[in-house]
């Protein structure tokens, strides 16, 4: 029979490799009662790879994950003249992130940091890290998730992404209603079974001097409520395209709905003006063997000092696995309908903004986590009154490593 000692060094040596099986070494031998979850924990920390690297500190019921996200691109710009800017050819980074997760007392809590060293630019151009997620969660039970910290609004499923969207840009619609990053809390529930969530949570808000990395400048704040269901088989919603190749139809169905009381500066003289927002939105998620269908519906009716508005946003996407889990091809189609602005990118002078989108991406890990992405994005913005549209068209290559 093996030593308790010899069988002891043979995890140390062996669980790494070992790490990516349904069961573990450490939990084979334990199984087997070769070895206690006693003597596990004096092996030492294991080191794992699963989306980033892992430690575990068994004896001390601690763990921290590092994961590092660099995505360079090449990017051709064909500027409309009425804009008034030149064509630009350039090698730019979209993103560089270093991302650290951990957790202690075995998992009841959980934390995230995240920074970005592609941030804030000075006068010079030179980008300086920008602190994206920060925040711990407490998860009194399985079922319940509760957060305190900086992190991304839960509105616009879209925008939840990083480097696992079919294009390299987000649509145009989700350019304009998602809110992104804001300091906030929340508490989240899980179905037992993982087919159904429902959240809420507030932040902030969107007050002239608040936002990410920003404390609150008044008292109104912003709250989200949301929820999903996944009625059929399994499916990650988390990752665009079918790259797992669902074998059994899948479908996801979310909603949310976001109210913003704010205290926004005019342009001309600087006052502070009461704008109230009640937006929406509504994403449908398909995936079957390598086929996927995304799309999203979202709205917001802005009232107060500002002039009413009420902007409608969407976009639909198609994707298919030419080559299974390798060789993707995909299409999008995204339109704003700006009426009187209240969106980020819709001025009072633009009606409309029409974006059509076409890419193919190969995936060297068979995962998100080693791809390139080809894509060719056009955008019309269609002006009032009979001013110049503005027609813009752009190239992008992009690498993208999650390690």
């Amino acid at each position: 029979m093996i030593t308790r000692c010899a069988a002891a060094v043979f995890l140390a040596l062996g669980v790494g490799a070992l790490s990516a099986r349904a069961e573990t070494l450490e939990d084979l031998l334990v199984r087997k009662g070769v070895i206690s979850r006693e003597e596990v924990a004096q092996v030492g920390p294991k080191v794992t790879y699963n989306k980033g690297t892992k430690i575990d500190f068994a004896d001390e019921k601690v763990g921290v994950g590092i994961l590092t996200l660099v995505q360079p691109r090449y990017q051709f710009t064909d500027n409309a003249r009425e804009s008034g800017k030149d064509n630009t050819s350039s090698f730019q980074f979209k993103r560089a992130r270093l991302y650290l997760s951990g957790y202690a007392l075995e998992r009841e809590f959980t934390y995230t940091l995240m920074t970005d060293f592609v941030g804030t630019t000075d006068s010079n151009g030179a980008s300086s890290p920008n602190l994206q997620d920060a925040f711990i969660e407490y998860h009194p039970e399985s079922n319940w998730d509760m957060r305190i910290g900086q992190f991304l609004v839960p509105f616009v499923r879209e925008s939840l992404l990083a480097y696992t969207q079919q294009f390299p840009d987000f649509s145009a619609a989700a350019q304009n209603f998602a809110v992104f990053r804001q300091p906030g809390a929340g508490v989240w529930y899980h179905g037992d079974d993982k087919k159904f969530t429902l959240g809420a949570s507030v932040y902030n808000g969107n007050s002239t001097g608040e936002g990410m990395n920003r404390p609150g400048v008044d008292t109104k704040q912003s709250a989200v409520v949301n929820a999903r269901w996944s009625p059929l088989a399994p499916i990650n919603v988390t990752e665009e395209g079918d790259i797992s190749c669902t074998p059994e139809p899948a479908v996801s169905v979310g909603a949310s709905y976001r109210y913003a009381q704010n205290k926004i500066a005019q342009e001309e003289d600087k006052t502070l003006s009461d704008s109230n927002v009640n937006a929406y939105n509504v994403d449908l998620n398909f995936k079957y063997m390598g086929f996927s269908v995304h799309g999203e519906f979202m709205g917001l009716s802005r009232t107060g000092d500002f002039e009413n508005s009420n902007p409608l946003g969407m976009y639909a996407q198609v994707g298919y696995f030419i080559m299974p889990q390798r060789f993707e091809l995909a299409g999008r189609y995204s339109t704003v309908e700006c009426d009187n602005g209240g969106t980020s990118q819709c001025s009072a002078e633009t009606d409309r903004i029409n974006e059509v989108s076409a890419g193919g991406n190969y995936f060297f890990s068979r995962s998100h986590t080693l791809k390139m992405q080809l894509a060719w994005i056009w955008r019309k913005d269609e002006m009032k009154g009979g001013g110049e549209d503005l027609d813009t068209s752009k190239v992008i290559l992009q690498f993208s490593s999650a390690l």
